[in-house]
């Protein structure tokens, strides 16, 4: 708000009747009512609307609205300010409500550390909250984009502290049920916990934000951390049960150890994988849940053998023998494998035609509890008031003002008149730039019969308007730059906000801005075409040295989408190559074959085609936090499957059958991952609890992909793992 005009930065329905009506009145009745010089302060309104009947206001309004000589913007401009149940052609007009729009001086305002005559955006935003007085039958809501922001990070906040807690409680009574040992549940609690503590002193050491994505990492490390105490804990018990403790912990570290070392590098790549997003938001939760995994490995590859090691030593606790549980029953996969595979792959085509009808969205209000006070202020906002902002802005930085400027102005404004989907009206489109704002401030719009003054007529400007363009508004020849420059100079000191609104001078150059507006039924590929099309009228401006950025709401949604598609394409391609090479580097160097590497990631393909399916059959869409589900997918899918394989070639290279290698796999390792993956699916399963929508659906799905990796681990993958080994016998 710029504190020399106040009622320059404030748009209100109000003082725009209110002016109306003061220009109206003769100079008997200003007397009267103590105005001596009918300039539209905020006093002199304030005495205007106290002093007029509500009828008169209604019929000054009626008549601002059906005067011939009423600029169009204001005609448009002025019913978006009041409630839908406004009627513009009424000559009695009413509405249930209204909109009043602040504007702050952004030097002044800033979001953090405010300097010498700076505000943060949050106070100040909480100043007007509180200066709001309610009227008689007058709610009043009070929207800004601080408020929200706050809204959605207090929300996250809450909902983690509540779920966190929780996530650990189910946790233990999980491992409580796997280990049937308060020792061994100690060990994997500890471990996690420090590996939060890790993962949150790093995130404060590199200045990361809070948001929804990263307020969820911890759960994600509580998931998938447990998964290494699992591990190493039903490996060493089986190891335990022929071996003394210090060959059976040994034999354990050298079976499972590099498993687990190869599982944690893909899910890591896995989450650093996001890196390639152009959102910060999305690239701070990829490296918090990277850290976070890769302390939960180091912890646990210390912390589980030794206290291990020594509570056995001491005959502290029960021993106890590993259960394959229900595992055992997993023959299918090694005495039906073909059966296996081609039911697999029926599932997968039928889900690929479900995933490819996907659809990608972005809103912020989205995170917004549904039943919170901002979220509902949002929705009355939406529901309520013509607010959307159908347009296409065309940013253009750089140059010096001058006729070259002024001419490229023109012709960029030419050439947006044939472009495909902008709303035409008398059949021209109507744009707002630097040559419209000077047009306007040179032609005076005053009605004597309806009483309307033209407030954005001045003509001391008309003179000097006309001194270089003629009344087309074509630029008369011999004009010069100093011209030019003395037009804007005098909007500069005598309209500021009009000025502002289509042109800065900075230390960089000139940045204009070129609107118009576009229809607000077009689907994805038209507003690109929009975008295309207003890029491509800007050539004019480029030519003088400028730099072109296309935008507005609609352009900058399918921008967001477009880059979100982009961001999960890389992201994925990027985990599912990083990989697969690293694993079948592995499995060439360890076991000498180049299949098992790609046999073992098959799997997790269908697995993200499954998951994908899956959110289009239950309505889910590809968002800010879903977009990250696929890579982590493949992460997690390729670690369960990293641990099958392993065993599985293990035992056939300790002589063991191929049915009884399948076997050992299915049901032995099998029943860790299954155990590792329950718990997995609980701590993502809880975050469906959170106030927050796109959290709940993040929780949600991720807990169906982990359900799904289990499935693709245990029974798909030993079941092309056996129809390979019996190929390679052959």
């Amino acid at each position: 708000m710029d504190p020399e005009d106040p009622q320059g930065s404030i748009i209100s329905p109000v003082d725009i009747v209110a002016t109306a009506v003061l220009y109206g009145m003769n100079e008997n009745i200003l007397s009267a009512i103590g105005i001596d010089d009918p300039i539209p302060t905020y006093d002199n309104l304030i005495r205007v609307v106290s002093v007029t009947p509500t009828p008169y206001l209604k019929d000054a309004l009626h008549q601002l609205l059906s005067s011939p000589m009423a600029p169009d913007s204001l005609k448009t401009g002025l019913p978006r300010l009041l409630s839908t149940d406004f009627d513009p052609t009424s000559d009695r007009p009413e509405a249930a409500g209204m909109v009043v729009a602040i504007h702050f001086d952004k030097g002044s305002v800033v979001d953090s550390s405010p300097g010498e005559g700076q505000v943060l955006a949050s106070e100040l935003e909480s100043r007007v909250a509180g200066h709001l007085i309610e009227g008689d039958g007058a709610p009043i809501h009070f929207i800004g984009p601080e408020s929200t922001g706050a809204a959605i990070i207090d929300t996250a906040v809450t909902s983690m502290e509540a779920l966190f807690p929780l996530a650990a409680l189910a946790i233990v009574v999980i491992m409580m049920i796997i280990y049937r040992d308060p020792i061994d549940t100690a060990i994997g609690l500890a471990g996690l916990l420090i590996a939060v503590i890790w993962m949150f002193g790093f995130a404060s050491a590199v200045g990361y934000s809070l948001n929804p994505l990263t307020l969820a990492a911890p759960i994600l490390v509580l998931g998938l951390g447990i998964d290494y105490s699992i591990h190493l804990i039903m490996r060493y018990r089986e190891e335990r049960s022929e071996l003394d403790v210090k060959n059976a912990m040994s034999s354990t570290m050298a079976a499972v150890g590099g498993a687990l070392a190869l599982a944690t590098l893909t899910t890591v790549v896995a989450f650093l994988s996001n890196l390639t997003s152009s959102l910060e938001p999305m690239r701070e939760f990829g490296v918090l849940a990277a850290v976070g995994i890769s302390g939960s490995f180091i912890v646990m590859i210390i912390l589980v053998p030794a206290v291990r090691t020594l509570a056995d030593a001491r005959g502290v606790g029960r021993r106890r023998e590993h259960n394959e549980g229900f595992c055992n029953g997993l023959s299918l996969p090694h005495r039906r494998p073909v059966l296996v595979i081609v039911l697999a792959l029926v599932l997968t085509m039928a889900m690929g035609m479900a995933a490819i009808q996907l659809d990608t969205t972005f809103d912020l209000n989205d995170f917004l509890p549904e039943d919170g006070e901002a979220a509902m202020d949002l929705e009355f906002l939406e529901a309520g008031f013509n607010t959307a902002d159908t347009s296409v802005e065309l940013l253009a930085q750089g140059g010096t003002m001058g006729t070259g400027i002024i001419l490229a102005i023109q012709d960029t404004v030419e050439g947006m008149q044939d472009d495909t989907y902008l709303i035409r009206t008398d059949g021209d489109v109507e744009t707002l730039s630097l040559m419209s704002v000077m047009a306007d401030w040179a032609s005076n719009s005053s009605d004597s019969v309806s009483g309307y003054v033209d407030p954005q007529y001045s003509s001391d400007f008309e003179s000097l308007y006309l001194s270089g363009f003629d009344d087309s508004g074509a630029l008369l020849p011999g004009t010069d730059d100093a011209t030019v420059v003395a037009m804007v100079n005098w909007l500069d000191i005598n309209a500021t906000r009009s000025l502002a609104s289509v042109m800065v001078d900075s230390d960089t150059g000139v940045w204009l801005l070129i609107t118009a507006p576009m229809d607000d039924t077009l689907d994805d590929d038209e507003v690109r075409t929009v975008a295309y099309e207003a890029y491509t009228d800007a050539a004019p401006l480029i030519e003088q040295g400028m730099t072109i950025t296309v935008t507005g709401n609609d352009i900058a949604s399918e921008t967001i989408v477009s880059e979100l598609d982009r961001s999960q394409a890389t992201a994925l391609l990027v985990t599912f190559l990083i990989c697969l090479s690293v694993l079948t580097l592995v499995m060439y160097l360890r076991h000498r074959s180049l299949v098992l590497g790609p046999l073992a990631t098959l799997p997790v393909v269908l697995c993200v085609v499954w998951m994908w399916g899956t959110m289009e059959l239950i309505g889910i869409p590809l968002n800010v936090m879903t977009m990250t589900i696929a890579s982590l997918t493949v992460g997690m899918g390729i670690t369960y499957g990293i641990h099958i394989t392993h065993r599985f070639v293990g035992e056939l290279e300790h002589g063991a059958t191929i049915e009884d290698a399948a076997h050992m796999a299915s049901a032995s390792t099998g029943a860790s991952v299954i155990g590792a993956g329950v718990t997995t699916m609980t701590g993502f399963a809880l975050l469906a609890l959170s106030d927050i929508p796109p959290v709940q659906q993040f929780g949600g799905i991720t807990a169906i992909a982990v359900l799904y990796s289990m499935v693709a681990a245990v029974m798909i993958l030993p079941s092309f793992l056996v129809v390979w080994a019996k190929f390679s016998r052959r």
